[in-house]
């Protein structure tokens, strides 16, 4: 396998991974939501840091292919070079990078640069991303490498081919570590 398409699977499980704090951070029960309650402008800035992060994520990862540059743009290259056809791949990339333009667009304008109209309110972004979004990306993007890991002949039975992690995720782990400790308390009385 190319060395650079194994880094890209390194990044999609690095992000896949900042996703899963997220979600034991950012729990919807009545305990998570009291310990958030505690330091609202903590949390809020938290919150603020991890969508920056998956903003500039996501905008690497849609960013143009070019010898020193780590994207999704690199699969059809990966393609092209090994005599396969890497049109549809191409195209699945391009309709992601459309429908996550306003990401870009706060990063380009915010993030990176810091556009005086942006930072000054003469202009905003008028939209928000949710979580679902983010993992929509996620998605599609394992889909189109492990589309683009078929194409090389990649079998599935190899085990490289990547699912998702249907495992326990940091969410359900919280889960568990709190019915232990309901468990234990309720064992010491």
């Amino acid at each position: 396998m190319d060395n650079k398409l194994q880094d890209l699977l390194m990044i999609y499980m690095h992000f896949k991974n900042c996703v899963f704090e997220f979600d034991a951070i950012f729990q919807d029960d009545k305990e998570h939501q009291d310990i958030l309650k505690m330091l609202p402008n903590f949390f809020a800035d938290l919150k603020n840091l991890y969508f920056e992060r998956f903003y500039m994520l996501i905008a690497r990862l849609l960013d143009g292919y070019g010898k020193k540059n780590l994207t999704l743009y690199m699969l059809p290259a990966i393609l092209k070079a090994n005599g396969k056809d890497e049109n549809q791949v191409r195209a699945k990339i391009d309709n992601l990078k459309i429908a996550f333009k306003n990401e870009l667009h706060y990063r380009n304008k915010y993030l990176a640069h810091l556009d005086l109209d942006y930072i000054t309110g003469k202009k905003t972004f008028g939209t928000t991303t949710e979580m679902k979004q983010i993992e929509y990306f996620l998605q599609e993007m394992l889909n189109i490498i492990n589309e683009t890991l078929c194409k090389l002949g990649q079998p599935e039975e190899s085990g490289i081919l990547l699912t998702p992690w249907n495992s326990i995720s940091a969410k359900g782990l919280i889960e568990i570590l709190k019915k232990e400790n309901l468990r234990r308390k309720s064992s010491a009385s």
